[in-house]
């Protein structure tokens, strides 16, 4: 099936370190000694849909075993976009890891999310870079998913002017 395939190589890619490979040659052999940051969140991104979905039993525990490796204490993520993959794959694996893993990732990637929004935005620039490049739209939607863990309303704030900022400056033109 494919969801065996998929699995199979996201757990191929793995490194000793819970990491992941990114870029793999025609013979089957990694040509990066480390995958990017992004690579990073979208494969464990794939294992929180993996945990959360009605696969069989058997993926979801190796997805499960292959997330817990790649969800270490110490993990730190600059991009915005590899930390609003791996805040999904938070919220998606909350019921299904270590008690605290998830639910500390989630804290510390949406706070750090947050702060780059704050020391970013400004003027009518209300996004977390100073620039604008692929899979955007990923970020504001992992703040509407942790909105419901944020009392003060500050994460639903941020990922509504976020969307509406980037719905304006992507259609309205």
């Amino acid at each position: 099936t494919f969801a065996e395939k998929f699995l199979s190589f996201i757990e191929k890619c793995q490194t000793q370190d819970g990491k992941f490979h990114n870029m793999l040659g025609q013979n089957r052999d990694f040509l990066d000694d480390v995958g990017s940051e992004d690579s990073f969140g979208r494969a464990v991104s794939a294992l929180g849909e993996t945990l959360k979905s009605s696969l069989p039993e058997e993926y979801r525990l190796r997805a499960k075993k292959t997330l817990e490796k790649a969800f270490p204490s110490e993990l730190e993520i600059i991009s915005p976009r590899a930390q609003a993959d791996t805040l999904m794959a938070a919220m998606d694996s909350d019921k299904f890891i270590s008690k605290g893993t998830a639910s500390g990732i989630r804290m510390r990637m949406t706070d750090s999310l947050i702060s780059k929004y704050n020391e970013v935005s400004n003027d009518g620039w209300n996004w977390f870079e100073k620039y604008l490049t692929y899979g955007n739209a990923k970020i504001p939607e992992a703040l509407f998913e942790a909105q419901s863990h944020d009392k003060s309303g500050i994460v639903q704030r941020i990922a509504k002017d976020s969307m509406d900022f980037l719905t304006k400056n992507l259609f309205n033109k």
